[in-house]
């Protein structure tokens, strides 16, 4: 399919150049070409090839479309079950919310653009705040004791630590000293300790981004230091803060190492390397530069969209599929895993479409076309797949979608009309939008505005 489509992609090329030939340079409009790099990338115009598009949605049918999300009427959200979602409007506020937002109970804990976390009372008034001298680099992270807000200015920067908060009172518990460090991995915990990998830039002035990694276990009762070992680190590139997303099973550790090419498995206890496989070409290292583990196994992608996947505990590889699908520029967001199926994108041109499969039994379970919208954002909740759509015609800015699709076969449950513009443009970041799953509450925010959606 991807060989087929990028045939025909070449041919309309062809044609399209030569039809331009005939033209007036002087009445076309000079295009820029796309730098699959850049992080704020947003979505591309390029005049389609209508019998290319014919093929393909042809093909599609005759294996797995189920359809489109412009198939059914969206209900409004004012007139969806009331028990299913709940809205807060803050802008009575004086900052916009960034970076995560979690529901406990009846009250929230969000962070702000003005570089804090503050909780909120169920009436939405601020209870506490705690603020950092950085703006975000990695997301906040919550268990049944703390909120954990890391500052990390970079190197040379001052007061850099991972802060432990009381979630009643705000006040720090303990703080975990980054100073020595320049980025850092997402906060990684287990019910007894925290898990980070640290970076330091070797040369501040040649570079600009760590290349000396470590992997460090903190006693999360008290934040103390039990290990650290250097391990040759891959980074995540193009302008992302942080080179690591590390994952984990009871006892054992998932990171890649050595240019991305090499999975590794370390014991929570010593970190020790108990197993490690490599994967790949030299071309073929991993993307997004982390591994994820769903249904058993562990997974890592490579820059040619291939899955690679393994056993957990002893590193067997128990399947190599190749992904029919591609997700040109930043690939926000990221696949979504549930069990032993994976959700992701496949966008060629201007057709964008959402896709479920299944990479150990190589099998394409569904396809979704999004028919003039692009995805936001998604997430599994309560074994339902939450997805979230805003409109490719960006000037129109109009409302952001909600689905919820069955897993297993793509329909669409229900479709909700937000009755706000919610969303950025496709490929984003957008520091003020994002999408929190907690104790079974999934919040969707965009600047000042937030809705929770629950079962």
């Amino acid at each position: 399919m991807i060989v087929l489509k990028k045939l025909l992609w070449s041919s309309a090329l062809v044609a399209l150049l030569l039809s331009g030939c005939r033209d007036s340079p002087e009445n076309q409009d000079e295009e820029n070409p796309i730098d699959t790099e850049d992080l704020t990338g947003e979505v591309y115009d390029v005049e389609g090839n209508e019998d290319t598009e014919d093929v393909e949605a042809e093909g599609l049918e005759a294996n797995t479309l189920v359809g489109a999300v412009t198939d059914i009427e969206p209900v409004s959200i004012e007139d969806y079950d009331k028990d299913k979602w709940s809205y807060a409007d803050l802008s009575h506020l004086e900052h916009k919310i960034t970076n995560e937002v979690f529901k406990e109970e009846n009250n929230l804990y969000i962070g702000t653009d003005s570089e804090s976390v503050m909780s909120l009372s169920p009436e939405f008034e601020p209870i506490w705040e705690d603020k950092n001298p950085y703006g975000y680099k990695v997301s906040l992270a919550i268990d049944e004791d703390y909120i954990y807000n890391p500052a990390l200015g970079g190197d040379g920067s001052t007061d850099d630590a991972l802060k432990a908060l009381n979630k009643e009172s705000g006040e720090i518990q303990y703080a975990i000293d980054l100073e020595d460090y320049a980025e850092m991995s997402e906060i990684l915990f287990d019910d007894e300790a925290i898990y980070l990998a640290l970076g330091k830039i070797s040369d501040p002035e040649e570079l600009t981004f760590a290349d000396m990694a470590s992997l460090h276990k903190f006693d999360k009762s008290n934040g103390k230091e039990v290990w650290s070992l250097d391990f040759d680190g891959t980074r995540l590139g193009g302008g992302r803060s942080h080179p690591y997303d590390l994952t984990q099973s009871e006892d054992l550790i998932y990171l890649v190492e050595e240019d991305g090419q090499k999975l590794v498995a370390r014991s929570k206890e010593d970190g020790t390397e108990v197993w490690s496989e490599k994967f790949g070409e030299s071309d073929e290292a991993i993307r997004l530069a982390q591994t994820f583990t769903s249904g058993d196994s562990v997974y890592v992608i490579d820059n040619n969209y291939v899955f690679y996947i393994f056993d957990p505990k002893t590193g067997e590889k128990e399947a190599e599929y190749q992904y029919n699908g591609e997700v040109p520029g930043a690939m926000v967001p990221f696949p979504v895993f549930y069990e032993d199926t994976v959700f992701w994108q496949d966008v060629d041109e201007d057709q964008h479409y959402l896709k479920a499969v299944q990479p150990k039994s190589e099998e394409e379970l569904w396809t979704l076309d999004m028919d003039e919208h692009f995805l936001v954002d998604y997430s599994i909740v309560d074994g339902m797949l939450y997805a979230f759509f805003g409109s490719t015609d960006y000037d129109a800015e109009e409302n952001t979608l909600m689905a919820r699709i069955n897993p297993e076969t793509g329909e669409i449950v229900d479709l909700v009309d937000m009755g706000e513009h919610m969303s950025a443009k496709y490929n984003n970041y957008y520091r003020y939008m994002g999408l929190t799953e907690h104790e079974g509450n999934l919040v969707y925010f965009y600047e000042k505005h937030l809705f929770i959606f629950n079962e």
